[in-house]
């Protein structure tokens, strides 16, 4: 994400705040139930995890959004099928955001049933992110015309 630029100066900028949210959840673990580990450090700044992983997945989803839009514009079969997949990639981001925040506000109900809901829920959207990502990049067969394929050489 800080590599990337987007087609506009709010897609650059949005990139580069998610790269150091990214960084953000990387360096700050959450304080999950069954990490005893990660609590001791989680307690001296506490939240910065979850805020850190609301914010990424936020732009994320967001980049999903634009992708969809764009696709949609073009209106040829194999944009349709990436705007599909981009609009399934951004529910599957939401609905795993949503998920994790229903678990805070209910004081780690579902974390209680469930210890590794943190991990399957980000693990859950950062895999989402990258079927949008690389259907984005136009290399997967079916879904960019001839005009738009990537070729090499």
């Amino acid at each position: 994400m800080l590599a990337y630029n987007g087609l506009s100066k709010r897609e650059m900028v949005l990139s580069k705040i998610a790269a150091f949210a990214a960084l953000g959840v990387a360096m700050f673990p959450c304080a999950c139930p069954g990490h005893p580990e990660s609590r001791a450090f989680a307690q001296e700044i506490p939240y910065l995890h979850g805020a850190s992983a609301a914010v990424m997945f936020a732009i994320l989803a967001f980049f999903c959004r634009e992708f969809h839009q764009r696709a949609q514009a073009k209106g040829y079969v194999q944009a349709e099928r990436r705007a599909r997949i981009y609009a399934t990639c951004g529910i599957v981001i939401v609905l795993s955001m949503a998920v994790m925040g229903v678990d805070v506000a209910s004081d780690d109900a579902i974390s209680e049933i469930f210890p590794k809901l943190t991990f399957a829920g980000e693990a859950v959207a950062l895999v989402a992110f990258g079927v949008s990502w690389l259907t984005a990049s136009k290399v997967v067969p079916g879904l960019a015309n001839q005009s738009e394929r990537l070729t090499l050489g």
